[in-house]
């Protein structure tokens, strides 16, 4: 039970097929990328991290909306056997930001240009955040292009460590009642979810699934990512309901 073997099996089966859809480009550009595309790219990150320094174990936050990088991101490190950490990309607070940052002991974290002031901020008393990566800008003095280290490294077939206790995963919880509490979640936890809800809602390949709510929380990221995801099916990409400017 691990995310990549789900991920693996379901781009040899359905290579072709149509795994992602987004917006890119300023003219926001419908894009597609298939199975045997989105596993590339997974595996180009993964041997970005793994040359960057992060090792498994390491936790590395993701603080960023819906888009691509998030997926790429995310199972870039499950790859390696590091532990990807999901922050509400609504939190700005420096002092938020810099609780669960250090609770966790990020080592690094992938972001969006807009999401850098407070995470600055919160940076400099964290001497443990080493990597920063950006997404979607020309990244600032101390920061690595997120899709640039994708596109430069060669894809890394071999996995990390992939057991079903292992920890892939960080989620942070909404702290109303006192500081946000790290959650760990294992492969078995998520590989287990995806194959009871496939099961008793009886999806299928031939489902298209809108990741509309933010990926950051669980239930986004089981129904519209990791189940579609182990079925071949397509997930269709949406930044935000509100309506464009």
């Amino acid at each position: 039970m691990n995310l990549n073997a789900e991920l693996d099996a379901a781009a040899r089966s359905h290579a072709g097929r149509a795994a992602l859809v987004f917006a890119s480009g300023e003219d926001g550009k419908e894009t597609t990328w298939s199975y045997r595309e989105l596993r590339e790219k997974i595996l180009r990150a993964a041997a970005a991290f793994r040359s960057s320094g992060i090792e498994s174990g390491d936790r590395v936050a993701i603080l960023h909306r819906n888009d691509p990088a998030f997926i790429v991101a995310y199972f870039g490190l499950v790859r390696i056997g590091a532990v990807a950490v999901p922050i509400n990309f609504m939190i700005q607070s420096p002092e938020e930001l810099r609780f669960m940052l250090g609770h966790c002991g990020a080592k690094g974290i992938v972001t969006q240009a807009d999401l850098l002031p407070g995470l600055l901020r919160a940076k400099e008393s964290l001497p443990g955040l080493k990597n920063l990566w950006v997404s979607d800008a020309v990244a600032p003095a101390g920061a690595v292009a997120f899709w640039d280290a994708v596109g430069a490294s060669a894809p890394r077939e071999e996995l990390g460590p992939a057991a079903p206790g292992d920890i892939v995963a960080i989620v942070y919880s909404s702290g109303t009642t006192g500081v946000p509490k790290g959650v760990m979640m294992t492969h078995a936890n998520l590989v287990s979810n995806c194959r009871a809800t496939t099961r008793t809602f009886r999806f299928s390949q031939d489902d298209v699934f809108l990741a509309l709510l933010p990926m950051f929380h669980t239930f986004c990221w089981m129904v519209d990512v990791i189940i579609p995801l182990s079925l071949g099916a397509k997930i269709v990409n949406a930044v935000s309901v509100a309506p464009p400017k």
